[in-house]
């Protein structure tokens, strides 16, 4: 998050780009002298309009593509019925332009990134602040820096928070340009529904060389089978807003450090302070308890992701020709810096290796072929009953515990 939504060190040598920022920070002064005192800026509908200025152009979902969605959510529909004992009762998947995508999922990123963008904010100004009649790291370490008045300080916080959601409405905008399916992102951003975006789909079927037809029956059995999950077990959505808030919660600066380093800045050599800037000494880092909220978020999102590989793969067997170059494709694309993952880095400093989801992916396998999917998809019913990460990392104790658990209840079987 810090690298995107914080104070960073630019390019001390390019005055254009310094000129740029410098431009875009009055700006973003001007917007939020203009706004009530303790306003928060970020809405779905502030984020939309942001967004979609750096859009392309609107891409309209034809009649076609619509009915051929409409019939793969049907076909998938009696294949995951098949290959998962999860209920059917999961909304089918509908046909979305970069725009409907948008539209939809607003409201989601505004519940998800608030809490970091409010975090961004506080720890921007943090060096600055004199709460409690305590000096800031600044000012402790430079005495004759003058104490920052309060009104100042809370422009300061809410130009922090406007210029880390004017990134986040570009981030999102790009992801919109990219993404194949509303769970792409293996997150509850738009409840209750299922979507793929088929311009998007048919283009990087064309790209692969690969049948589009296929490569879109393909994404619907995907975006289905997330939507079954979160639809049977509301927990995992909030699960995921829960450890995000921890997260944000925790981000601190590095007082004694930075105090440290602020001491021996020369007033005369002005790249001493361009080295400081540039150091990261200014990017907030998470306590102990937001690194177990990192890794729970890194964990329950490698579980997701090879569920929906085990399931998918399992509901689509001899039934989609190129099935293995189309998986393979797909974890290729995990394993790039996609629009989506690095929105989803920067705002959580987090990295799912495609590595470990290719190792919980046989988990899921092997507890399928042992077990049944019933016992594979009962384990979802609560967060307790899932592999942990110490699990994904060697999985035999867990998977001991299950057999002996499973063959004392034959009726689940």
């Amino acid at each position: 998050m810090t690298s995107r939504f914080g104070f960073t060190g630019g390019e001390p040598d390019d005055e254009r780009n310094a000129l740029a920022g410098l431009g875009e920070m009055l700006q973003s002064l001007g917007r939020m002298l203009a706004q009530p005192s303790g306003a928060h800026s970020l809405t779905a509908a502030s984020l939309r309009q942001a967004a979609s200025a750096s859009m392309p152009s609107h891409r309209i979902v034809d009649a076609r593509m619509a009915s051929a969605v409409a019939a793969a959510s049907e076909l998938a529909a009696l294949w995951l019925d098949a290959a998962s004992a999860l209920p059917g009762a999961s909304p089918s998947v509908k046909a979305w332009s970069p725009q409907e995508w948008l539209e939809a999922t607003a409201a989601g990123w505004v519940e998800f990134a608030r809490p970091l963008i409010d975090a961004a904010a506080r720890v921007n100004t943090e060096m600055f602040s004199n709460s409690g009649g305590e000096p800031s790291e600044l000012a402790d370490a430079v005495p004759a820096m003058p104490v920052m008045p309060e009104q100042m300080m809370a422009l300061l916080q809410r130009l922090a928070a406007g210029m880390a959601e004017q990134q986040l409405a570009q981030a999102v905008s790009e992801v919109a340009a990219h993404t194949l399916m509303l769970h792409e992102i293996p997150a509850d951003l738009a409840q209750a529904s299922a979507a793929v975006l088929p311009h998007a789909i048919e283009q990087d079927a064309v790209a692969l060389e690969l049948p589009k037809d296929q490569a879109l029956l393909w994404h619907v059995v995907r975006e289905s089978a997330f939507a079954r999950l979160f639809a049977a077990h509301s927990w995992i959505g909030k699960s995921l807003a829960d450890a995000t808030h921890s997260y944000a919660a925790s981000l601190r600066l590095d007082g004694d450090a930075l105090r440290s380093a602020v001491s021996e800045i020369n007033p005369a050599d002005p790249s001493s302070l361009q080295g400081l800037m540039a150091s990261g000494l200014f990017e907030a880092k998470p306590t102990s308890q937001g690194t177990l909220a990192q890794s729970r978020i890194a964990t329950l999102w490698i579980l997701l992701e090879s569920w929906a590989d085990c399931v998918v793969a399992r509901a689509s067997e001899d039934r989609i020709p190129t099935l293995a170059a189309l998986t393979e494709a797909h974890q290729r694309r995990r394993a790039a810096l996609t629009p989506t993952s690095s929105l989803l880095s920067s705002l959580l400093a987090i990295d799912v290796p495609a590595k470990r989801v290719r190792v919980a992916r046989g988990m899921w396998d092997y507890i399928t072929d042992k077990h049944g999917a019933e016992v594979r998809d009962r384990l979802w019913s609560h967060p307790d009953l899932l592999p942990t990460s110490d699990d994904l990392t060697d999985p035999t104790d867990f998977l001991a515990a299950l057999a002996t658990e499973d063959s004392a209840t034959p009726e689940s079987m």
